[in-house]
């Protein structure tokens, strides 16, 4: 998933100077027009008149669409626009010199802001600030003109550095430059300006919220949800107690209502509602805290968090539709029922997918879901294309930064790769094998953004390509702000950059928007289309992608290689058990499951996240028509959670008349330890919509085969790709096409092996049981299997490298191209 979190953000200001100590925007409309008449009557315009009939007229064309049935607002936006431009002209034209003028002049031109009028918005605000160097205003309009307007960063922070410099007690000018530090990259930087401006104000609610934020980001969890408590109760406005009885007081276990239908009878009236500047500061409070539970696995508290925001929008916004803010707190309230395994919350998720439909994805606005959240929903795969090429879009540049020429043949190829995940990760054990082969002519270069947890897979990959500082090429570039990790990216001149992250946890898209690189690829990390223009390729295999569905499911061209696209790279020697000796009867007892060969073991050790409806009435009908059979899942980590999820999934087996202790559920353990106990199962059953990918691997590396139903996505076709790629002459045993025969053929290997283990040696042995019983000659070392043969995957990657590269050369263009 992304981490997607709510920060407090500022808007453009105006001078007050009608009614003073007032914000400008809470002023009525009738005073305003009042005021506008007062100002008309005066025969002589001074400057200070010109002034204040050009701020009036400024504010009033804010209003136009808030005030119906004030005649003089029939002039419209426009007409109030040009009237304030003209009033400010004259006043200037008096008092060349007047700092408010100019100040406020250059805020109305940088509304609806012409690209050709941006030198003189900065002459404008260059010139107050000469005439007044302490005009606060004029700062912090200036640096949010350079941010929010026309994306200039780096000279928004050297602006509000310099308004500190003559207003350095400001603590609105600090949290502007915080904030915008955070939008460079900054967060150390940010975070301790935040801490500063807490110091002096502890009840700064925006600072509170931001600077938990970052704690987010940098997932130190608790000390998130501190602060965001801390900054809820600085909110006086908010009756939380009272919204608090309104909302839900159902057992989650039984409901999660819908957001939209199980509301509506709910006494809308019944609190207060708090300002709308509050109501924002509470929903992005309580999100990011609802995001913050679910991550540390407390489903329920996570869940209450996104029911009390409903609650709240639902009583506090006159809407008809559900707003954006509806939606997003929608989304995420099923989210967190859907980790937690709470069943019930799928019942309204078509109406949840038919607003996102209707508002964002057919507005064209960034959606609501994020794109690795529709991996594990029901939703075509030109839907997903859709969700991604809307969420790619804010990192889109109009120019790549950097631009080679494509590589020559006689010159060395360099690759580079850039991850959050190189540490104790699935994305580090499948590259390792990448780093590990012999290259001929290519230079492997690799860039972390994620920090380094110590993990033997991190330490493996830096020894094997060494220190920058040494002339190696792991470059570490976790601390960087997003300007000078992309400068150390693009300086290594790279032929191919590989993005092996996408949509999950942790990414940095701006890294592929600079374009550092004369070709970007979409590799292993990610099962599914960037969405971004920037990026060329896509790295498939025939079954989990074809050219003739390109169009529904990718914005990339399509890199096919011969062999499945999951790296894989087993070194470690892996012992199997012989299925009925002693050790293998040890294992079983020690995972508790039973160590009879009668009793069979269906499985699934996915994150129990991947769990959706259908498939587990599929594994629970499999239980049932195999009465001497257990399920064996995959405990969640955290205490909290496994109770929950355990408790759901139990549940949902008693109403399908399966009793509770047929669910038997794995501790997490090693990854080699969890590869070997794999052969106290018999048969792993894939997920329907997100299939298993490094998890199935490890099964059938451990002796457990993959049962699969190949969907129509990539993440719901990988089954596929990895069965073929164990064995290409019987995978067709183990793939099925609908749900009804997905169960049969469980079954049907159920039978065969439990024939097999009571009349061994000479009981019945089915295509799938060869799977479950491998002769005894076999080479277990994994080499053989081309699924396990990472030397001849580095081989055909760096082919398909210099396809692309060449391709390049010839035609200037990208085609989709087939590694034969």
């Amino acid at each position: 998933m992304q981490l997607q979190l709510f920060f407090s953000v500022s808007v453009l200001y105006v001078l007050p100077h009608i009614v003073v100590a007032t914000n400008p925007s809470e002023i009525p409309v009738a005073d305003l027009v009042s005021h506008l008449n007062f100002l008309s009557a005066y025969q002589q315009r001074t400057s200070q008149i010109n002034f204040e009939l050009g701020l009036t007229y400024q504010l009033l064309a804010d209003e136009v669409e808030t005030a119906a049935g004030v005649s003089i607002i029939l002039l419209g936006e426009d007409e109030f626009r040009r009237r304030a431009e003209e009033s400010y002209t004259e006043c200037l034209t008096e008092d060349p010199s007047n700092a408010d003028a100019l100040s406020n002049l250059a805020n109305l031109l940088s509304d609806n802001h012409d690209e050709n009028l941006t030198d003189s918005i900065i002459k404008l605000y260059e010139r107050a600030l000469s005439s007044d160097p302490l005009h606060l205003q004029a700062y912090l309009n200036y640096g949010m003109f350079l941010r929010q307007q026309i994306g200039r960063h780096k000279d928004a922070a050297l602006i509000f550095e310099r308004g500190l410099r003559s207003r350095p007690s400001s603590v609105t000018l600090s949290f502007e430059l915080a904030f915008t530090k955070e939008l460079l990259g900054e967060n150390d930087v940010a975070t301790s300006i935040y801490e500063e401006i807490l110091a002096v104000h502890p009840h700064h609610t925006s600072a509170l919220l931001n600077a938990a934020a970052l704690y987010h980001k940098r997932f130190s969890i608790d000390d998130a949800i501190d602060f965001y408590s801390r900054a809820l109760s600085t909110i006086g406005s908010y009756e939380r107690d009272c919204f608090l009885d309104v909302q839900s007081t159902d057992d989650l276990f039984t409901l999660v209502r819908s957001p939209f239908t199980d509301y509506e009878s709910q006494n809308k009236e019944a609190c207060t509602c708090p300002s709308t500047d509050d109501v924002i500061l509470i929903f992005k409070i309580l999100s990011n805290n609802g995001l913050a539970f679910r991550q540390l696995g407390k489903y329920t508290e996570s869940i209450q968090c996104f029911e009390e925001v409903v609650v709240l929008l639902l009583a506090c916004e006159a809407s008809s539709q559900p707003s954006k803010d509806l939606l997003s707190t929608s989304v995420d309230l099923f989210l967190s029922a859907k980790a937690g395994c709470f069943f019930s919350a799928w019942d309204w998720l078509g109406t949840l997918l038919s607003y996102l439909d209707e508002l964002d994805l057919n507005d064209g606005v960034i959606p609501s879901l994020k794109p690795f959240d529709t991996l594990g929903l029901p939703v075509s795969p030109s839907w997903k294309r859709k969700v991604a090429k809307l969420a790619a879009s804010p990192t889109e540049l109009a120019a790549p930064r950097y631009k080679s020429d494509p590589t020559k043949d006689e010159k060395k190829l360099r690759l580079g790769f850039s991850s959050f995940d190189f540490s104790n990760h699935p994305t580090t054990f499948l590259f390792e094998g990448i780093v590990t082969a012999n290259h001929d002519n290519i230079e492997i270069l690799v860039y972390s953004y994620g920090p380094d947890d110590g993990s033997k897979a991190r330490k493996n990959i830096v020894e094997k390509l060494g220190d920058p500082t040494d002339g190696g090429t792991f470059f570490d570039i976790s601390s960087m702000s997003h300007e000078d990790a992309t400068r150390v990216v693009c300086d290594e001149m790279l032929d191919i950059m590989f993005d092996m992250q996408g949509f999950t946890l942790g990414s940095r898209p701006q890294l592929m928007a600079n374009r550092c690189a004369n070709i970007q690829v979409n590799f292993l990390a990610y099962p599914g289309t960037s969405g971004a223009s920037y990026i060329d390729y896509a790295i498939v295999d025939r079954h989990v992608a074809t050219i003739e569905r390109v169009a529904d499911e990718f914005t990339e061209k399509l890199a096919i290689l011969p062999r499945s696209y999951q790296a894989n790279y087993f070194v470690d020697p892996i012992q199997i058990p012989i299925r009925g000796s002693a050790e293998w009867i040890e294992m079983r007892a020690k995972e508790g499951l039973s160590i009879s060969r009668s009793v069979f073991v269906f499985a699934n050790l996915n994150k129990q996240d991947k769990i959706d409806p259908s498939s587990f009435s599929a594994w629970l009908s499999c239980l049932a028509r195999v009465p001497e059979s257990v399920l064996w899942l995959l405990e969640p980590s955290q205490p909290g959670a496994a109770e929950i999820v355990k408790k759901n999934l139990r549940n949902r087996a008693k109403d399908a008349g399966i009793l509770a202790d047929r669910l038997v559920f794995a501790k997490r353990v090693h990854r080699l330890e969890h590869i070997r106990r794999m052969a106290a199962g018999d048969l792993f059953l894939d997920t329907f919509l997100y299939g298993a990918h490094t998890t199935a691997t490890d099964a059938m590396r451990g002796g457990m085969p993959l049962l699969t139903l190949a969907g129509d996505s990539f993440s719901s076709r990988v089954g596929m790709s990895l069965l073929h790629g164990m064995n290409s002459n019987k995978a067709s045993s183990l793939i099925t096409y609908s749900e009804q025969e997905f169960v049969d053929a469980a079954v049907e290997i159920a039978s065969a092996q439990r024939a097999y283990a009571n009349s061994r040696p000479s009981g019945a042995k089915s295509i799938a049981t060869l799977f479950i019983e491998p002769d005894a000659n076999d080479d277990t070392s994994g080499n053989a299997i081309e699924l396990f043969d990472w030397t001849s995957y580095s081989r055909d990657l760096d082919d398909l490298s210099r396809m692309m590269l060449e391709l390049k050369h010839l035609t200037s263009k990208n085609m989709h191209l087939v590694k034969i």
